[in-house]
């Protein structure tokens, strides 16, 4: 008993030394954090705790979406029927104000009253001006991809000053989700700014991702409440237009029953494996082919009436009838055939690459526009000059009436 008590007594002045207590200390830590490491166990994370950040977030969860004015996070229903793969997207809302230059806030902005630059320098008020009430309206789908802002740019700060952008015709650009963080924050950012872009994030952006792009935009359009249209066209970002040709055009053209652009003639599908145009076998086959003769539009500018767009977004939501093809333009040519409608052509669509000194006076689109060009076009535009002038004596053409 007294070997017991001596031990005891030892013990004791050991726990009290500056040693013992530092190593109680340690003890009462190391106790506290096992403690909460159980607790935190229990909890289950956010729904915002992603290890990527935004991108990751959005992506894993597409619900979720940037608004047109840019105020963050806003649950978005899919259109009725619509197929998983061309579901839910960063929705834009054609906004009644034009394209500013002003930079992202963290709010939802007000919509500026200013007068966009135009060659008719009339003002926007969100509201149609005198002699646009009977006009056509019109909602553009401008093909794009995340890396190309500057040609986005080169549109707004172009022929999107045009009349009437806002009241009469507005645009989005159609877009999809990248792996590429920092060009996912920059669509963000460009989303907040502009409020122009319509993302698909349920899959990755790439070439032979656009027919679904431009067949969720067809159906998006046909089901939005934003903006009333007569009719919707689909173009690609590095197309210019001359809106003021094309609207006065546009409006001696049926309401209804309306396909129109650059025809091609009878679809004749390439077979070469491994070229850019190829159409496999497993996607249109030589039964299809000898049994459908349909005619083929160019693809970056063509015009369908709301009529016609509501028959493509239907049979497109029709996946086991209609299955996508890797060339958009080949599909929806295909789905206007079925839908029993004919194309109507005219050269005015331009499709070829050209010299400014090889273009027509008169066209209402010109692909292959650099952004450099575009202005070009533009300063021209403003200045009532000819967009195709002549140079070192070669006379300009005129597109036949």
């Amino acid at each position: 008993m007294a070997y017991m008590k001596k031990d005891i007594q030892v013990d004791l002045r050991w726990i009290t030394s500056r040693s013992g207590r530092l190593c109680l200390l340690l003890l009462v830590v190391l106790l506290a954090t096992a403690m909460a490491l159980a607790v935190g166990s229990d909890v289950a994370p956010g729904p915002t705790e992603t290890s990527h950040g935004g991108r990751r977030e959005i992506l894993r969860r597409p619900t979720e979406h940037v608004d047109a004015l840019g105020s963050g996070l806003t649950r978005v229903p899919t259109p009725s029927g619509t197929d998983s793969a061309v579901g839910d997207v960063d929705r834009a809302r054609p906004t009644s104000s034009p394209p500013t230059s002003e930079p992202p806030t963290p709010h939802p902005p007000t919509p500026s009253p200013a007068t966009p630059k135009s060659t008719s320098d009339v003002p926007s008020t969100g509201q149609p001006t005198k002699g646009e009430t009977d006009a056509p309206r019109v909602l553009f789908g401008i093909l794009s991809a995340p890396k190309y802002a500057e040609k986005r740019d080169a549109c707004r700060q172009t022929w999107f000053k045009y009349k009437g952008y806002g009241t009469q015709w507005k645009a989005v650009f159609l877009l999809a989700g990248t792996k590429d963080e920092t060009l996912m924050a920059a669509m963000r950012a460009e989303q907040e700014q502009h409020g122009d872009l319509l993302v698909n994030t349920t899959f990755e952006d790439g070439y032979y991702k656009i027919t679904q792009k431009v067949s969720y935009f067809v159906n998006w359009a046909v089901e939005q409440q934003d903006f009333e249209f007569d009719y919707v066209v689909k173009t690609d970002d590095d197309s210019f237009w001359q809106m003021d040709l094309f609207l006065a055009d546009l409006k001696t053209q049926p309401r209804k029953g309306l396909a129109w652009g650059k025809t091609k003639g009878i679809y004749r599908p390439h077979r070469k494996p491994g070229y850019k145009w190829e159409m496999p076998y497993s996607e249109w086959s030589e039964e299809q082919e000898a049994k459908h003769k349909f005619t083929m539009v160019a693809g970056p500018g063509y015009v369908f009436s709301r009529d016609v767009a509501a028959l493509v977004a239907e049979k497109a939501r029709n996946q086991a009838e209609y299955p996508f093809m890797r060339l958009e333009d080949v599909y929806h040519s295909y789905l206007v055939y079925s839908a029993k409608v004919k194309f109507l052509g005219s050269r005015k669509f331009v499709n070829r690459k050209l010299r400014e000194t090889e273009c027509k006076e008169g066209f209402y689109m010109q692909h292959y526009a650099s952004p450099k060009q575009m202005h070009r076009y533009w300063s021209r535009a403003v200045n009532k000059l000819p967009l195709c002038p002549a140079v070192l004596g070669i006379s300009k053409e005129i597109f036949p009436v």
